[in-house]
Protein backbone atom coordinates (compact mmCIF):
# COMPACT_ATOMS: atom_id res chain seq x y z
CA UNK A 1 0.00 0.00 0.00
CA UNK A 2 1.57 3.08 -1.11
CA UNK A 3 -0.40 5.24 1.37
CA UNK A 4 1.22 3.46 4.21
CA UNK A 5 4.73 2.78 3.17
CA UNK A 6 4.84 6.44 2.99
CA UNK A 7 4.55 6.60 6.68
CA UNK A 8 6.75 3.44 7.45
CA UNK A 9 4.12 1.71 7.84
CA UNK A 10 3.23 -2.17 6.38
CA UNK A 11 -0.38 -3.60 6.96
CA UNK A 12 -1.18 -5.65 10.20
CA UNK A 13 -0.72 -2.66 12.70
CA UNK A 14 -3.30 -1.83 15.73
CA UNK A 15 -4.71 1.45 14.89
CA UNK A 16 -6.42 4.04 17.42
CA UNK A 17 -7.67 7.32 15.74
CA UNK A 18 -8.96 10.44 17.15
CA UNK A 19 -7.73 13.23 19.52
CA UNK A 20 -5.04 12.61 21.70
CA UNK A 21 -6.28 13.60 25.20
CA UNK A 22 -7.56 11.62 28.40
CA UNK A 23 -10.74 11.06 27.36
CA UNK A 24 -9.91 8.92 24.64
CA UNK A 25 -7.97 6.90 27.08
CA UNK A 26 -5.03 6.24 25.41
CA UNK A 27 -2.64 5.84 28.72
CA UNK A 28 -4.58 2.81 29.60
CA UNK A 29 -4.47 1.81 25.84
CA UNK A 30 -0.77 1.69 26.04
CA UNK A 31 -0.41 -0.17 29.08
CA UNK A 32 -2.66 -2.81 27.56
CA UNK A 33 -0.13 -2.74 24.39
CA UNK A 34 2.18 -3.48 26.80
CA UNK A 35 1.17 -6.41 28.10
CA UNK A 36 -0.62 -7.98 24.63
CA UNK A 37 3.27 -7.31 23.15
CA UNK A 38 4.80 -9.29 26.05
CA UNK A 39 2.07 -11.83 25.94
CA UNK A 40 0.97 -12.88 22.40
CA UNK A 41 2.32 -10.68 19.63
CA UNK A 42 5.99 -8.71 20.07
CA UNK A 43 5.91 -7.45 16.60
CA UNK A 44 2.68 -5.82 15.77
CA UNK A 45 3.19 -2.13 15.61
CA UNK A 46 -0.05 0.57 17.88
CA UNK A 47 -0.32 3.04 15.47
CA UNK A 48 -1.88 6.61 16.75
CA UNK A 49 -3.11 9.04 14.82
CA UNK A 50 -5.11 12.27 15.92
CA UNK A 51 -4.09 15.98 16.77
CA UNK A 52 -2.22 16.46 20.39
CA UNK A 53 -5.12 18.18 22.83
CA UNK A 54 -5.25 18.17 26.43
CA UNK A 55 -3.98 15.80 28.66
CA UNK A 56 -1.51 14.67 25.59
CA UNK A 57 1.85 15.03 27.77
CA UNK A 58 0.65 12.23 30.46
CA UNK A 59 0.13 10.29 27.10
CA UNK A 60 3.40 10.80 25.17
CA UNK A 61 5.59 10.43 28.92
CA UNK A 62 3.33 6.74 29.00
CA UNK A 63 4.84 5.85 25.89
CA UNK A 64 8.63 7.20 26.65
CA UNK A 65 8.31 5.14 29.75
CA UNK A 66 6.77 2.20 27.89
CA UNK A 67 9.44 -1.03 27.92
CA UNK A 68 7.93 -1.20 24.38
CA UNK A 69 8.04 2.10 23.52
CA UNK A 70 9.85 1.03 20.01
CA UNK A 71 6.41 -0.76 18.35
CA UNK A 72 4.32 2.62 19.06
CA UNK A 73 4.24 5.25 16.49
CA UNK A 74 2.51 8.52 16.88
CA UNK A 75 1.62 9.50 13.10
CA UNK A 76 -0.34 12.96 14.05
CA UNK A 77 -3.35 14.73 12.31
CA UNK A 78 -3.62 11.64 9.24
CA UNK A 79 -4.93 13.46 6.19
CA UNK A 80 -8.40 12.46 5.10
CA UNK A 81 -7.46 10.73 2.15
CA UNK A 82 -4.67 8.59 3.72
CA UNK A 83 -7.22 7.16 6.33
CA UNK A 84 -8.87 4.95 4.37
CA UNK A 85 -5.17 2.91 3.83
CA UNK A 86 -5.00 2.82 7.67
CA UNK A 87 -8.43 1.15 8.77
CA UNK A 88 -8.18 -0.99 5.74
CA UNK A 89 -4.32 -1.72 7.05
CA UNK A 90 -4.99 -2.62 10.41
CA UNK A 91 -5.04 -5.62 12.04
CA UNK A 92 -7.53 -4.59 14.26
CA UNK A 93 -8.93 -0.95 15.29
CA UNK A 94 -9.07 0.35 19.18
CA UNK A 95 -11.30 3.15 20.61
CA UNK A 96 -11.38 2.94 24.12
CA UNK A 97 -13.22 6.21 24.85
CA UNK A 98 -14.03 7.09 28.52
CA UNK A 99 -16.70 9.38 27.33
CA UNK A 100 -18.41 9.48 23.38
CA UNK A 101 -21.12 11.47 21.39
CA UNK A 102 -21.11 9.08 18.29
CA UNK A 103 -17.81 7.78 17.51
CA UNK A 104 -17.46 8.26 13.60
CA UNK A 105 -14.21 6.48 13.69
CA UNK A 106 -15.20 3.34 15.02
CA UNK A 107 -18.62 3.52 12.33
CA UNK A 108 -15.37 4.03 9.65
CA UNK A 109 -13.26 1.49 10.90
CA UNK A 110 -16.39 -0.84 10.79
CA UNK A 111 -17.32 0.04 7.34
CA UNK A 112 -13.58 -0.54 6.18
CA UNK A 113 -14.25 -4.11 7.06
CA UNK A 114 -11.58 -3.61 10.19
CA UNK A 115 -12.42 -5.58 13.46
CA UNK A 116 -12.89 -3.21 16.29
CA UNK A 117 -12.46 -3.08 20.19
CA UNK A 118 -14.16 -0.45 22.02
CA UNK A 119 -15.98 0.85 24.90
CA UNK A 120 -18.42 -0.59 26.93
CA UNK A 121 -19.60 3.18 27.63
CA UNK A 122 -21.77 6.14 25.76
CA UNK A 123 -22.93 6.22 22.71
CA UNK A 124 -20.58 3.36 21.52
CA UNK A 125 -22.31 0.41 22.37
CA UNK A 126 -25.48 1.05 20.79
CA UNK A 127 -23.09 2.13 17.45
CA UNK A 128 -21.85 -1.21 17.76
CA UNK A 129 -24.32 -3.09 18.77
CA UNK A 130 -22.53 -6.97 18.68
CA UNK A 131 -20.56 -5.74 15.90
CA UNK A 132 -17.37 -5.21 18.04
CA UNK A 133 -15.80 -6.15 21.37
CA UNK A 134 -16.84 -3.72 24.10
CA UNK A 135 -15.24 -4.06 27.10
CA UNK A 136 -15.04 -1.64 30.00
CA UNK A 137 -12.31 0.92 29.34
CA UNK A 138 -10.73 0.91 32.58
CA UNK A 139 -9.65 -2.26 32.92
CA UNK A 140 -6.28 -2.86 31.13
CA UNK A 141 -7.08 -6.69 30.97
CA UNK A 142 -9.87 -6.70 29.23
CA UNK A 143 -8.42 -4.82 26.89
CA UNK A 144 -5.54 -6.66 26.05
CA UNK A 145 -7.84 -9.79 26.22
CA UNK A 146 -10.12 -8.11 23.26
CA UNK A 147 -7.08 -6.82 21.36
CA UNK A 148 -5.29 -10.85 21.69
CA UNK A 149 -8.43 -12.24 20.87
CA UNK A 150 -8.41 -10.39 17.38
CA UNK A 151 -4.68 -10.86 17.00
CA UNK A 152 -5.05 -14.84 17.51
CA UNK A 153 -8.31 -16.24 16.56
CA UNK A 154 -9.31 -15.55 13.27
CA UNK A 155 -13.00 -16.42 13.54
CA UNK A 156 -13.38 -14.13 16.10
CA UNK A 157 -11.61 -11.30 13.63
CA UNK A 158 -13.35 -12.82 10.19
CA UNK A 159 -16.91 -12.43 12.18
CA UNK A 160 -16.09 -8.74 13.39
CA UNK A 161 -15.40 -7.84 10.22
CA UNK A 162 -18.41 -9.32 8.87
CA UNK A 163 -20.76 -8.03 11.50
CA UNK A 164 -18.90 -4.36 11.40
CA UNK A 165 -19.32 -4.59 7.40
CA UNK A 166 -23.14 -5.31 7.99
CA UNK A 167 -23.79 -2.67 11.29
CA UNK A 168 -22.46 -0.04 9.41
CA UNK A 169 -24.31 -0.20 6.08
CA UNK A 170 -27.21 0.48 8.81
CA UNK A 171 -25.78 3.95 9.01
CA UNK A 172 -26.33 6.21 5.81
CA UNK A 173 -27.23 9.47 5.22
CA UNK A 174 -30.70 8.37 3.82
CA UNK A 175 -31.35 6.57 7.00
CA UNK A 176 -30.26 9.95 9.19
CA UNK A 177 -32.66 12.16 7.02
CA UNK A 178 -35.88 9.55 7.82
CA UNK A 179 -35.10 8.90 11.36
CA UNK A 180 -34.49 13.00 11.69
CA UNK A 181 -38.67 13.22 9.59
CA UNK A 182 -39.65 11.09 12.22
CA UNK A 183 -38.73 12.97 15.00
CA UNK A 184 -39.73 16.17 13.72
CA UNK A 185 -43.35 14.64 12.91
CA UNK A 186 -43.27 13.27 16.55
CA UNK A 187 -42.71 16.28 17.57
CA UNK A 188 -45.20 18.45 15.75
CA UNK A 189 -48.16 15.66 16.58
CA UNK A 190 -47.12 16.46 20.51
CA UNK A 191 -45.44 13.58 21.15
CA UNK A 192 -47.83 10.87 19.55
CA UNK A 193 -46.52 8.29 16.75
Amino acid sequence: MPVLARYGLEPGFLFSLGRLNRRKNLERLLVAYGQLRSRVAPNIPLVIGGKADYGVREVLQRAKLSGDASGIRFVGLIPEGDLPAFYSGAAAFVYPSLFEGFGLPVLEAMASGTPVVTSNRAALPELTADAALAVDPESVEALTEALARIITDTDVAEDLRLRGLERSRQFTWAETAKRTLSVYGEALRGGRP
